[in-house]
């Protein structure tokens, strides 16, 4: 269907990339608010975008390209567990 559509001028591309993280108990000596919390602790993260394009002349197009990034770092994204993925856990972290 696909390659149908793009005969016919069409764009159609999507993509997702989901990303889970899991993290054993270990033992501290503090705890913290910038600390990795000690507990067992399990998170994920999940990216989609779908891409959606027609030609409408020569040298002219449309394209939409809507995207979702959501995610939830380890320990609520302070100290360091906020390293490795902070671009992605920035939009969720003001929403909860």
């Amino acid at each position: 269907m696909r390659h149908r559509l793009e005969e016919q001028g069409w764009l159609l591309h999507r993509q997702s990339t989901f990303m889970p993280q899991l993290r054993p108990a270990f033992h501290a000596l503090g705890n913290g608010p910038n600390n990795m919390q000690s507990a067992t602790m399990q998170r994920n993260t999940l990216s989609a975008s779908l891409t959606i394009g027609r030609a409408l002349w020569p040298g002219a197009e449309f394209i939409i390209d809507p995207q979702v990034w959501r995610g939830f770092g380890l320990s609520g994204t302070h100290g360091l567990a906020a390293f490795r993925m902070a671009r992605r856990f920035a939009s969720a972290a003001t929403t909860t």
